[in-house]
């Protein structure tokens, strides 16, 4: 098993990607400069490198984990199990009535986000057989994420 917490708010897979009508030249969307490819295709916005990069960079502290993980995975016999934990201010998290603010964003765009980032940096994610997610408060003033790797055997047939 390994254990990861990453300090910074994960991106969402709707801010990763320009908006593919638009068929060539350049844009501002949140803020960060883009640019279009001339057969109109949708590209990563300057923010998914970002993301990618700073992720990444979180990452090297785990090394020795992650190598003594991908040592022990053996992908004839092991599949993944992953447990993400996506933690948001409660100034974020709650409205003023206490109901869940809808600003904090799609717990399953998160995911897609951070899971093809993660594993672009392991192995191929279609060894995850097992998958959750949650969206939670802290005390904290950052937003963070946590992520929890584990092996399992490959499972046998069902009926």
């Amino acid at each position: 098993m390994v254990e990861i917490i990453i300090p910074m708010k994960p991106l969402s897979v709707n801010h990763m990607y320009g908006n593919s009508r638009v068929k060539a030249g350049y844009g501002i969307k949140n803020n960060k400069f883009y640019k279009f490819l001339r057969n109109g295709k949708k590209i990563k916005l300057q923010a998914t490198h970002d993301f990618e990069s700073e992720f990444a960079n979180h990452l090297l502290q785990y090394g020795s984990e992650l190598s003594d993980f991908l040592k022990l995975f053996d992908p004839k016999k092991n599949v993944v199990i992953a447990d993400f934990e996506f933690y948001f201010p409660e100034s974020q998290y709650y409205k003023k009535d206490k109901a869940i603010s809808s600003r904090i964003g799609d717990l399953d765009n998160y995911l897609k986000s951070t899971i093809d980032c993660l594993f672009k940096n392991l192995m191929n994610d279609h060894f995850i057989t097992e998958l959750t997610a949650r969206k939670l408060p802290t005390k904290k003033d950052e937003p963070y994420f946590k992520i929890i790797l584990e092996l399992d055997k490959i499972p046998n047939a069902t009926d």
